[in-house]
């Protein structure tokens, strides 16, 4: 049977266990250093201005009081959620060769077929194919990623705004990941969009798992080759042909 969309929530963290096996672990190495120096550097800073923005959010002392103890914590979520949003989209883009490669060998060892074997080192050409879909891929999510930033700042509004933020920021994550494996299986991302609008309720699964993963202390560290593995994982399981008779998590 293919994966379930409910169960799509836990493909993020499946590839958190699955990139700890031998044979991925190099993969995964430098994706995790990159993700290991940006949330030092994000944690320095969102700590040290949660208070503040929080309080911007939802002034105290004013008719947010009644809403405050409810809205808070998911203000809080929010805004790490927006800055380990912001960080992950500019490592994705450092490591995007390095994603690729891992995308290729989860891919490999579950019996699909890409357009890499995962074996080799980044080839001067294909590290700036990578870049340059990632970049185009930054630009997509961002020009969607805008408009539910603004609502933080409308008042009133901004009341609901981290939950607006979670579900867009799962559902961009879903698509930023997931489109590792689609494109490995030569899907176009137009193509790749239109499954994943059809298949809503997976895609935001996936997604919000990987927007829980991201906030998690130190499993976070770990968010982006884990978040690439498990998109592979789901892929493999959900959407490729013949996916459900693929089973387990590879090794």
């Amino acid at each position: 049977m293919p994966a379930s969309p409910l169960s799509a929530f836990a493909y993020p963290f499946r590839g958190l266990r699955l990139i700890l096996r031998p044979g991925f672990r190099r993969y995964a190495a430098f994706p995790l250093l990159i993700n290991v120096a940006l949330f030092a550097g994000l944690g320095s800073l969102l700590f040290g201005q949660l208070d503040g923005w929080v309080d911007a959010l939802l002034p105290p002392g004013g008719w947010h009081d009644y809403v405050r103890w409810l809205v808070w914590p998911l203000a809080v979520a929010a805004f790490l959620l927006v800055g380990y949003f912001g960080f992950m989209l500019v490592g994705n883009v450092v490591a995007a060769p390095f994603n690729d490669l891992l995308a290729a060998r989860v891919l490999a060892t579950r019996g699909a077929t890409g357009d890499r074997d995962g074996d080799g080192g980044p080839s001067l050409r294909g590290t700036l194919a990578s870049f340059g879909d990632e970049l185009r891929k930054l630009g997509f999510v961002a020009a969607r990623a805008l408009p539910a930033l603004v609502l933080f700042v409308i008042p009133g509004v901004n009341v609901v705004a981290p939950a607006v933020w979670f579900v867009v920021a799962s559902v961009l994550l879903a698509y930023e990941y997931l489109e590792f494996p689609f494109a490995k299986a030569g899907t176009r991302f137009a193509d790749q969009r239109q499954v994943l609008r059809h298949d809503a309720l997976a895609t935001l699964g996936f997604g919000a798992g990987v927007s829980a993963l991201m906030l998690i202390p130190g499993l976070n560290l770990a968010a982006i080759p884990a978040s690439v593995a498990g998109a592979c994982l789901l892929w493999t399981e959900r959407w490729a042909p013949e996916s459900g008779r693929r089973e387990g998590d590879g090794g």
